[in-house]
């Protein structure tokens, strides 16, 4: 499977292993590997995000940090993974999944989508999948991996400007301000 990494040049295609629902739990650790490589890149091109950032080796938190990547998430995959994910991967990387505030405290720029067509355009259930993590069906009723839970704020945020700037059009979107789109 091919990751998309959108640079501010337009789009470049990494390697990376297949969704994990649907592999090793070892395919995770792949990313590591991605973030360096879209890293170095991103030097050079002036930032750079990449998709799908949910199942995270141990040390993507601080990469994405350190390297300025953008972490781009679907938080309504949360509801969805939060129901298969202890079955398929091991409790470390259970732990590390969808990790939204521990990458808000590292300081990495979060930016949310709605993975159309996958999942809903609208934002209100992935919002509250950032905030909740409860998953489909009622589930876990405290959430899933709940430390890592969200305020409302920082889901807006993300979801707004932190979509925004992670498709380098923050200076005229993502937030109301004069002059930008509405």
């Amino acid at each position: 499977m091919l990751t998309e990494t959108i640079f501010s040049g337009g789009p470049i295609w990494v390697d990376s292993p297949s969704r994990p629902e649907r592999s090793s739990p070892e395919a995770v650790v792949v990313r590591d590997d991605q973030i360096e490589f879209v890293g170095s890149l991103a030097e050079a091109r002036a930032g750079a995000r990449t998709e799908h950032a949910q199942h995270l080796s141990p040390t993507a938190i601080d990469r994405f940090s350190r390297l300025g990547v953008i972490p781009s998430m679907q938080p309504a995959h949360v509801a969805d993974d939060g129901r298969w994910a202890d079955m398929r991967l091991n409790p470390d990387q259970v732990s590390r999944s969808f990790p939204i505030a521990s990458l808000d405290r590292s300081g990495a720029a979060l930016a949310f989508g709605s993975d159309w067509t996958v999942a809903s355009l609208d934002p209100l259930p992935a919002l509250e999948a950032a905030v909740t993590r409860a998953p489909a069906h009622g589930s876990r009723p405290g959430g899933w991996v709940p430390t890592e839970r969200i305020d409302i704020e920082t889901a807006l945020r993300a979801h707004t400007f932190g979509s925004a700037r992670a498709g380098f059009s923050e200076d005229w979107s993502g937030s109301i301000a004069v002059g930008k789109q509405a």
